[in-house]
């Protein structure tokens, strides 16, 4: 259950940070938090549920200051 609350607040954040980047750099980091957030889904699948949640914390870091 944590795992899919990290994942929703990355998802969140990540959107928030698409309505309003347009720098290169900013929209790599966007890339970057999404790519984490696959990783997330993958340990998630994999039962590594601590796993998942640091994923989707990094991800969350990546685009937190965009908006």
């Amino acid at each position: 259950m944590l795992a899919l609350v990290g994942k929703s607040a990355a998802v969140e954040a990540i959107e928030g940070a698409e309505a309003v980047a347009f720098k290169p750099n900013d929209l790599l980091k966007i890339q970057q938090a999404k790519d984490l957030v696959a990783q997330g889904d993958a340990l998630l699948a994999a039962h590594d549920y601590v796993g998942a949640v640091d994923k989707c914390q990094q991800a969350v870091r990546k685009v937190q200051n965009m908006r």
